[in-house]
Parts: structure tokens; C-alpha cells; sequence
């Protein structure tokens, strides 16, 4: 984010093109601090569980790696060595843009 509330383009430009980045992100911020895993998210909010790894990650031409939410810092990426699986929660910068996305929709 950059001065006076306004987003880095990519993060505007990515919650803007696609829903499941958005519901992702919403999600994610209503069971802050609570992190899920991808096919939870995916039961949640309704969409596919490869689109939503999408969205987190990046993947192929339709969710580019440059505009996931891991590599804007929305979302981050929880593992262990004793869990297999990866969890995705959102940051403190993830819930402030979800929080000022929201209220700019709302207007």
C-alpha cells in the first residue's frame, strides 16, 4: 500500500479481476487468526479447489504467481514438519486492504 490509503497497483488490479482472490481474502480476514487449508477455503466460499490455488498461489496463465495473494503479502503460507499440508492465513496487511477494499466497494 502507498500513501493515503490508495494500493500498490498489483493489489488493486488483482482483488478487482477476479472473485476468488476477493473471497479468499475475505475469508481468510473473518477467521483471522485462525489460518485454513485450501480445500476448507474452497468449501467456504463456494469455487474450486484449484482456483482458490490459484488465487493463493499462482497458477498458469489465468492466476499469475506475480498477482497471488502469498506473493502480494495479503496471505501467508503456515507449514510444519509434522503436517503435511500447507494453511494460508491472512496478515496484517492482507486484513488493513480487505478492510479499506471493502469500505471503497461500499461507496
Amino acid at each position: 500500500m502507498k500513501g493515503r490509503g490508495k494500493y500498490d497497483y498489483r493489489i488493486a488490479y488483482s482483488l478487482r479481476r477476479s472473485w476468488v482472490r476477493r473471497s479468499v481474502l475475505k475469508f481468510l480476514v473473518s477467521i483471522h487468526p485462525e489460518p485454513s487449508y485450501p480445500q476448507e477455503i474452497a468449501r467456504r466460499i463456494g469455487a474450486r479447489s484449484t482456483d482458490v490455488l490459484g488465487a493463493l498461489r499462482g497458477a498458469s496463465k489465468r492466476y499469475k504467481h506475480s498477482f497471488s495473494l502469498v506473493k502480494l503479502g495479503l496471505v501467508e503460507v503456515l507449514s510444519s514438519n509434522d503436517w503435511p499440508r500447507k494453511l494460508y492465513r491472512a496478515t496484517n496487511l492482507g486484513i488493513r486492504v480487505w478492510k479499506e477494499f471493502s469500505e471503497q466497494s461500499e461507496s
